[in-house]
């Protein structure tokens, strides 16, 4: 029945068979014509994936394993497929798919991120592409449906959020993009969540993940994301769990391990800071800035304690410089969490600060990874409430030192 529905069968089909019910074949040779020879042997080989140009308008230098990973995001995308770079945390995923961009004509272009790093993926794009122009669907000023389609004459990229993407399905959805990029698509992980069904929905001819977490071995996250960069590719989830999630998950099946591996392999890109033709060619230490945004409490607090500053500086000017200090401090507080300038919490942040969100995003990449983590902070106070809360949001144990500690302990 399945060959009688595919009366020529791409590449794609033939990838994909072993994740149908009832097919099961082994692929033991492909025949492709001589000019579509390189292609096909990159697509199963990483290290004969050819080398694409830099675009001229890249305001930045590649790294080679960064120029390798935007060559392979090209290669797929000239054969029609979505891929995953799933590069480790601090490997440049973001310059990559800037490169990608710049590569793929005039779009228009999706990014959609986390709130938190809506800000970066700006100024990343202001750096390294200054010629692209670049719009902002976020906040409670953002367009309506006919000012974007208005605005959309004029731009080249739209950057919108998860939790805008789901709500604004009917604005972005009015555009057909050339690409989609989903950044930390771990957001994505549920596929019966609206957020999810609104961003598949989103019409486009080209679409990429990155995330910093590994994916192969959670297979539900695994169906979600591949599902979304090639869709139907492993078929539904239902037959997807029945043929792979639960012989490999439940049962430990090998065969199916390997066979699944070899069905997705050609489509997520992984490189680990430990891999030593990475490292090599990686300073000792590498700093990233992560901007956060202030949430609305953060930004009332922090304009009324500037506002109160102000004029106690201007009624006592001898005292000028301790009162700038003390507001500093105070802005640092709020910067951190309300709690830790109002002094209000019993240990429960909820979603009342950027900078503690962006922080939970960065640890679970941690965790996930199996790496280790150490935070410092200026004051103990948020110390103690940030061991709290991510003891309470990621169901494992944290140890706070400070310079109160028993020696023992």
């Amino acid at each position: 029945e399945f060959f009688e529905k595919k009366k020529r069968l791409s590449i794609a089909d033939a990838l994909a068979a072993n994740a149908l019910d009832g097919i099961g074949f082994e692929i033991d040779d492909i025949s492709v014509p001589e000019r579509f020879k390189p292609e096909i042997s990159s697509l199963f080989s990483f290290k004969d994936v050819k080398k694409s140009a830099v675009p001229k308008n890249f305001a930045g230098c590649l790294r080679p394993y960064q120029h390798d990973g935007f060559s392979w995001m090209l290669l797929l995308r000239g054969m029609g497929f979505g891929g995953i770079l799933a590069d480790d945390m601090g490997l440049g995923k973001t310059i990559q798919a800037i490169a990608y961009l710049l590569s793929s004509g005039q779009g228009p272009f999706l990014v959609i991120s986390p709130t938190s790093v809506l800000g970066n993926w700006q100024r990343e794009l202001s750096k390294f592409s200054p010629g692209l122009k670049v719009h902002i669907h976020h906040g409670s000023a953002r367009l309506n449906k006919t000012d974007f389609a208005g605005q959309m004459r004029k731009t080249d990229l739209v950057i919108s959020s998860y939790a805008v993407a789901r709500k604004d399905e009917e604005i972005l959805g009015s555009t057909e993009w050339d690409t989609i990029l989903l950044d930390e698509a771990q957001y994505i992980k549920n596929p019966y969540t609206q957020q999810a069904a609104s961003i598949s929905r989103l019409k486009c001819r080209n679409r990429f993940c990155l995330t910093g977490t590994p994916i192969e071995n959670r297979l539900s996250e695994l169906w979600s994301i591949m599902n979304f960069c090639n869709p139907g590719f492993l078929s539904g989830w239902e037959s997807f769990k029945k043929n792979f999630a639960e012989p490999i998950e439940l049962q430990n099946d090998e065969s199916k391990t390997k066979l699944l591996k070899k069905i997705i392999s050609p489509f997520i890109l992984r490189r680990l800071k430990a891999d030593r033709s990475i490292i090599k060619d990686l300073p000792q230490k590498t700093e990233i800035k992560e901007y956060c945004s202030l949430t609305k409490e953060q930004a009332t607090l922090y304009q009324a304690v500037v506002e109160d500053s102000l004029r106690k500086i201007e009624e006592d000017n001898e005292k000028r410089r301790a009162l700038i200090m003390a507001a500093l401090i105070k802005l640092k507080q709020i910067c951190n969490h309300p709690a830790n300038y109002l002094k209000d919490s019993s240990g429960r942040l909820l979603d009342r600060s950027g900078k503690v969100a962006r922080l939970r995003e960065l640890v679970d990449i941690i965790l996930k990874n199996n790496e280790k983590c150490l935070i410092f902070t200026q004051f103990r106070e948020m110390g103690g409430l940030l061991a709290k809360d991510l003891e309470e949001y990621f169901d494992t144990q944290v140890y706070f030192l400070h310079g109160g500690q028993q020696r023992k302990k």
